[in-house]
């Protein structure tokens, strides 16, 4: 596992680092003066969220050991939206009230609109600090992929926290039972590529093994009578229309913000999944009403065996009983590809921003609270609790995080997150992430909705491409 760890190391070195932004009359958000030593008075400081209960509840315990060594300041710790979006969006208004908090969650695309209304702050003038800074060894302690992420606009606009990508989640319990049956020879081909019997990695599998297998669960006699019955599901509809379009080698967006998705390649890898999709093969949550496939996933009569899901969200796709207890097992992979020489897999997850509308003695308490929430034992602590994935080198290495990815106890609290570490990890060698520009978090918001639209509406997938494009306005 060790060897696959040190993969992180060379990703994404080609990514354009090309700025946002970064023009002379905004220099006051990289070159401003700070001050290293805390006042005497008591000092409060706003974190927005958008986590839900349980894991804003673990964060909060990292606040608590933070406040309790620095006892002159007061975190305010607080959701403000349901997912990132809603908490994107409430930045911006706020920031047309300089009403904006101390620190975000932020993504880098969501970055690049608060630059646009000069709202936040590089961490540079920090990091570079001989008294509060960063060493260069723990600089290099955080994943070079994660730090380009954050490094787009030439300067650092925050420093990583929650990071994830996304994995395939089977019905191991079903699996289990059709593997070598009649009918199953393309299921028991899959299960056998991820389930290896030596010790070596399981294979990445293909969307047209994918195809296979969802055929012969569709076609099994036990299912016929399962009404709104999708063999695989896809959770996230904007992932899957970035992704499609880089399995297929077309192009999405770039660093200027030319929106170059209405090509053959995108169109193609959208004929497939909608060809799926109208023989009843593969969808997205919506067919339910749903924002995730866990839900028919993991009900009792499930409506879906196979899904791609975050490794954050692993949990919610174990199937279990009124009292929280396991009634099935599940698996864990990469995700499917449709060239195995041409492997992409998002990466993800929210970095920490200060932002501009806050005192000196804020932005040095925002700042020591960054360095706290991004610590080896923390990182560690939290990508094991919560299926993230280590933000430091260091917490990767440590005895604590190895004991944890070799987990084979299927009743300890963290089995599942171990699983789906494990399957991420696969796949370190060909993340990708899209470059941020004002406005691309509205690009993803149209992606989102026009993968839904190519495969409920009755235009072709051309004229849906063309539409996401004039709708944008660039």
């Amino acid at each position: 596992m060790k060897k696959i760890l040190t993969l992180l190391f060379v990703l994404f070195i080609g990514v354009a680092l090309t700025g946002c932004n970064g023009k002379d009359d905004d220099k006051e958000l990289f070159d401003y003066d700070i001050i290293t030593k805390l006042p005497d008075d008591q000092i409060e400081i706003t974190v927005w969220h958008s986590f839900g209960e349980e894991k804003g509840a673990i964060i909060q315990e990292y606040i608590d050991e933070f406040e309790a060594e620095y006892t002159n300041i007061s975190v305010n710790f607080t959701q403000e939206g349901n997912n990132y979006d809603e908490l994107r969006n409430k930045v911006v208004n706020n920031i047309r009230t300089a009403t904006t908090p101390t620190l975000v969650f932020t993504y880098p695309d969501h970055v690049a609109d608060y630059i646009e209304g000069k709202a936040a702050l590089a961490l540079d003038p920090f990091i570079n600090d001989d008294k509060v800074g960063l060493s260069k060894d723990e600089i290099a302690d955080f994943i070079p992929a994660y730090m380009a992420e954050n490094k787009q606009t030439g300067h650092y606009m925050g420093l990583p926290f929650n990071k994830s990508t996304e994995v395939l989640i089977y019905n191991k319990t079903y699996f289990d039972a059709q593997k070598g049956k009649t009918g199953f020879t393309k299921l028991t081909e899959m299960y056998n590529k991820l389930n290896p019997a030596d010790s070596g990695d399981m294979e990445v599998v293909t969307w047209d093994l994918i195809k296979a297998v969802a055929q012969e669960i569709k076609a099994d006699t036990a299912l016929k009578d399962v009404k709104g019955l999708f063999p695989f599901a896809y959770d996230s509809n904007a992932n899957l229309f970035i992704t499609l379009i880089r399995q297929f080698g077309g192009k999405y967006t770039n660093s200027k913000g030319d929106l170059l998705f209405n090509n053959d390649k995108a169109i193609a890898a959208f004929e497939m999944y909608k060809a799926m999709h109208d023989a009843g093969l593969a969808t997205i949550p919506i067919e339910w009403e749903q924002d995730y496939a866990s839900t028919p996933f993991t009900q009792a009569q499930p409506q879906v065996y196979m899904t791609v899901g975050s490794t954050a969200g692993i949990t919610y796709n174990v199937p279990k009983d009124k009292d929280g207890n396991a009634t099935g097992e599940i698996g864990v992979a990469p995700i499917p590809q449709y060239d195995l020489e041409n492997k992409q897999v998002i990466q993800q997850g929210t970095n920490i921003t200060l932002m501009a509308n806050s005192t000196d003695a804020e932005r040095l308490a925002g700042w020591l609270l960054i360095k706290h929430l991004t610590s080896k034992e923390v990182t560690a602590d939290w990508s094991m609790k919560t299926g993230y994935l280590p933000v430091r080198q260091s917490a990767l290495d440590s005895d604590e995080y190895q004991e944890f990815l070799s987990l084979t106890d299927k009743n300890h609290d963290f089995y599942y997150e171990s699983l789906a570490a494990r399957a991420a990890y696969l796949q370190v060698d060909y993340m990708y992430y899209d470059p941020a520009f004002p406005g691309s978090s509205d690009v993803r918001s149209k992606a989102d909705t026009t993968i839904q639209a190519i495969l409920f509406g009755d235009k072709t997938i051309e004229q849906y491409l063309e539409d996401a494009i004039d709708d944008l306005d660039w």
